[in-house]
């Protein structure tokens, strides 16, 4: 009997993505188990769903979401027959319900923190072991949690940027008992990578390349029987076109992994392949209030002094910013944090002071 991991459909927010990684043999003897689901959503707030596209606290501070997917025969069972045929049997895993709760924060509009929280909400299969594995039980898969920082452009206004990011997932297989088998994994996993990204005449693109820290393990403890993990190389792209203006954005992504510890890097049977195909109807927030982040009542693409309370006499040449006199001269100071200036820079002046009337000529009185 052989294990057959595959990433069949993937239901992402209304979306629908096609795996096709083909079968691997396992060739360790670890039996630890790991987490079958393959689909790792963007961080919250992205307009893509697989391949990363950072944003930043210029557009906004705080963001947060639910992605659902659903895995048709994730885990399938087969036997080889004499001539090297493979035979399907009966899934191990036939429904798969996953919930991902995303969380994310950004500040200083280089740096993003985030977060998901994936639970495994619906599970259905064999009702009797297929090569010692179960169906996972629902409840909490491994944590993960990610960082991004810009290093050069901005991802959603230049044409190109470049980006760092770290995510780690905790593992929760030691108390997960026998029902998180194959929802998460023995060990820690580590994935540094790189997201090169942009953004120009209507095109949004993304490109990833990262090395996937992960232990290496099986599913089934039967020889070579089961499906393997263990890190990988991974790649990702996306295109979308996105028009700003009407808040909608379409494109596919790809992501391709291949297995390197064990060294199996790009044969065919440890190797995989997933697209998607995504359409997102709001990538500008269309619809929504823009944001406000010195809280004064004047919205950051008006404020031209975004982070600068513009307090009770607001400067009415530039909206957003207070009117400031720091030397009691009547003389009212330009604000020196601005974010944009209007027209020509002007130099207050001092008040001029108010003519006074000329004494009148008084008539001479006649000589007498």
């Amino acid at each position: 009997m052989r294990l057959v991991n595959r990433f069949a459909l993937c239901l992402t927010a209304g979306l629908c993505s096609l795996g096709l990684p083909p079968a691997a043999r396992a060739q360790v003897q670890q039996t630890s188990g790991f987490e079958v689901n393959r689909y790792q959503p963007t961080p919250a707030g992205e307009g893509a769903f697989w391949v990363e596209h950072p944003w930043y606290s210029k557009t906004r501070r705080l963001a947060a979401g639910l992605t659902l997917n659903y895995a048709h025969s994730p885990l399938g069972s087969g036997v080889i027959t004499a001539d090297g045929t493979f035979v399907t049997g009966n899934p191990v895993i036939s429904d798969l319900l996953t919930g991902h709760f995303d969380f994310a924060i950004s500040f200083a509009n280089r740096v993003n923190v985030n977060v998901s929280l994936p639970v495994t909400f619906l599970s259905s299969g064999t009702d009797e072991a297929i090569g010692g594995v179960l169906p996972p039980r629902a409840g909490l898969n491994d944590p993960r949690f990610g960082a991004m920082v810009r290093v050069f452009g901005e991802p959603d206004e230049s044409p190109l940027s470049v980006n760092l990011g770290l995510q780690i997932w905790a593992p929760l297989q030691g108390l997960g008992g026998e029902g998180a088998y194959t929802r998460t994994d023995a060990g820690v996993r580590v994935l540094p990578k790189v997201v090169l990204a942009g953004y120009g005449h209507s095109v949004r693109w993304s490109l990833s390349g990262g090395f996937l820290y992960r232990g290496e393990a099986t599913l089934s403890p039967e020889g070579d029987i089961g499906n393997t993990a263990g890190s990988e190389i991974q790649f990702g792209v996306s295109v979308q076109y996105a028009d700003k203006e009407k808040g909608i954005a379409v494109g596919p992504e790809a992501v391709l992994a291949t297995l390197v510890a064990p060294n199996h890097a790009f044969e065919v049977n440890y190797t995989s392949l997933e697209l998607l195909m995504g359409a997102h109807p709001d990538a500008e927030r269309k619809g929504c209030p823009a944001g406000d982040r010195d809280r004064d009542g004047t919205y950051d693409p008006d404020d031209n002094c975004p982070d600068l309370d513009a307090g009770l006499k607001p400067d009415p040449q530039r909206p957003g910013c207070p009117a400031t006199d720091r030397d009691d001269d009547s003389v009212v100071e330009q604000p020196a944090a601005v974010k944009k200036s209007v027209g020509a820079p002007v130099k207050a002046k001092a008040p001029l002071a108010k003519p006074q009337p000329a004494a009148a000529a008084k008539p001479r009185p006649p000589t007498p």
